[in-house]
């Protein structure tokens, strides 16, 4: 379906910027963006999950070599029994 826009100078410019920056052409990046907002506003009355709201976060996020998600669970654990131990002796 063909749909005619008509763009201000300023508009026009940031989109020529976009695609040579994207690699992508006028229409690909224009139906990207009407869907990113569609999404946004019909999304914007659902409760979101923290695992929607920060999704595009998750794994991102480089330790540099700390490999803090191996062993989580026994790290945790004992954390919890020496907060308990530390309850017991006061």
């Amino acid at each position: 379906m063909t749909t005619t826009v008509r763009l201000d100078r300023d508009t026009e410019r940031m989109l020529r910027q976009l695609t040579a920056k994207r690699r992508e052409s006028k229409s690909q990046l224009i139906r990207r963006a009407i869907r990113s907002l569609a999404d946004a506003e019909l999304r914007a009355d659902k409760p979101v999950t923290a695992h929607e709201a920060l999704g595009r976060l998750i794994g991102r996020v480089d330790s540099h070599g700390a490999q803090l998600s191996k062993r989580t669970g026994e790290r945790f654990t004992a954390l919890l029994i020496e907060r308990r131990r530390a309850r017991r002796s006061r």
